[in-house]
């Protein structure tokens, strides 16, 4: 997998504000992979649908925001060709472990 360096950013309940590095080709799929990195993470609790979720694109210096809910609407959308399909496909799986 290719893609630019991604810093996913959270602040938890407590206020506390969690950080992790992917490599990543689009801003769902840092998400995707940053949820299922920081799910497998002791200090971590649940994160739910209404977490907001901050992706900073390393080189250039970019900054998005999505919450965890519209990573769930987009892999639920059809693919509109077959490399999203198997993109979303593999984030599925990716979240489901």
């Amino acid at each position: 997998m290719t893609g630019r360096i991604c810093r996913v950013t959270f602040r938890d309940l407590e206020g506390v504000r969690h950080t992790v590095e992917v490599a990543a080709e689009s801003v769902y799929e840092a998400s995707a992979l940053a949820l299922s990195a920081l799910s497998k993470h002791e200090w971590i609790e649940n994160i739910g649908p209404g977490t907001r979720l901050d992706i900073q694109i390393v080189e250039p210096n970019v900054t998005h925001t999505l919450y965890v809910a519209q990573l769930h609407t987009w892999l639920a959308r059809p693919a509109a060709n077959p490399t999203e399909m198997l993109r979303k496909k593999k984030l599925k799986e990716l979240l489901a472990s």
